[in-house]
């Protein structure tokens, strides 16, 4: 198993990359699905392993490295049409990162009028639309500040 995962190693990198479009994770997610694939032949030594198999665990592997860095309340939020396929999966991870540090009024304020008009959002919380177009433009700055300082460093 070893030899083969060795001798077909830069194929699975390359898949790797193809999914992530992530140099520094690719290697992470073909060491997880070597790990994954060496635990399950440990349990059972004779499993046949293709490529094929191969491909998918490190599939199944970024799937999962995905689900676990994304916070229940962005799944309502970034859906594909807000996030192109030209940002990186690593721009995404820092997205959430930007938006998991916000105060939860903020964040709340930001998903809520994402969704709905700011009068409908007004009537939910109990404060005037301008109150609300107050607080979002406040929470938007706070974003763009927090995504400067992250580039920053």
């Amino acid at each position: 198993m070893v030899e083969r995962f060795a001798q077909n190693y830069d194929k699975y990198r390359a898949y790797a990359y193809s999914i992530c479009k992530c140099h520094d994770l690719k290697n992470d997610l073909c060491q997880d699905a070597y790990i994954k694939i060496d635990t399950l032949l440990t349990k059972n030594p004779q499993k046949e392993i293709s490529d094929g198999f191969i491909y998918k665990t490190i599939q199944s592997v970024f799937i999962d490295r995905v689900r676990k860095a994304k916070p229940a309340y962005l799944e309502e939020i970034y859906t594909e049409p807000q996030i192109t396929d030209q940002t990186t999966l690593k721009e995404r991870l820092e997205i959430q990162e930007i938006l998991s540090n916000l105060f939860y009024f903020d964040r709340e304020i930001l998903m809520l009028t994402q969704r709905e008009s700011l009068r409908s959002v007004a009537k939910k919380i109990g404060i005037s639309p301008a109150s609300v177009l107050k607080y979002k433009r406040e929470a938007q700055q706070k974003v763009k500040m927090l995504w400067e300082d992250l580039k920053a460093a």
